[in-house]
Parts: structure tokens; sequence; C-alpha cells
């Protein structure tokens, strides 16, 4: 790979870098650990177990109040404020 494409992705890469966390940081604490746990859980188990592990961590995130809160800042119209609950 030649210098310039280098260059641009590494400049790419540092960009993406400094926005995630402010990304990160406006979604809900809820749902981030859900996908942690996710993640973490597919190293170990299998697909269909990993299914059904993602259908019950939905379920969890949907009843949460942080859920209740996201659907009802979108059917409103306004950003969500997330408490972690």
């Amino acid at each position: 790979m030649g210098w310039p494409i280098t260059l641009i992705l590494k400049s790419s890469c540092l960009k993406t870098h400094t926005r995630l966390p402010g990304k990160l940081q406006k979604k809900s604490p809820v749902s981030i650990g859900a996908a942690i746990k996710l993640l973490n859980y597919s190293k170990h188990e299998s697909f269909y177990n990993g299914v059904k592990e993602e259908a019950k961590l939905f379920g969890d995130v949907f009843l949460s109040e942080d859920g209740q809160e996201g659907i009802k800042a979108f059917l409103e119209k306004r950003s969500p404020d997330f408490k972690g609950r």
C-alpha cells in the first residue's frame, strides 16, 4: 500500500476514533451494556445460542426504562434522556 493511501486511512481512522466516544455517550447505557455482553458472549458460544441470547437481551432492553424512553422520545420527535435504568 502506498503512503498516500496509508495517510488517508490513518486520517480517517483518527476522525472516527475522536467522534466515536461522543456518539456512544448519547446512547443508552443499558443498550451499550447489552451489546458488549453479546460481543463477549459470541466469542465462546454457538450462533444458535447467540441468537437466543440476543432475543433475551433485546427484551430486557426493550422493557427497561431507557427502552421506553427511547420509544417515547422517537414518537415525540425529541432527543431521548437516558438514565441507565
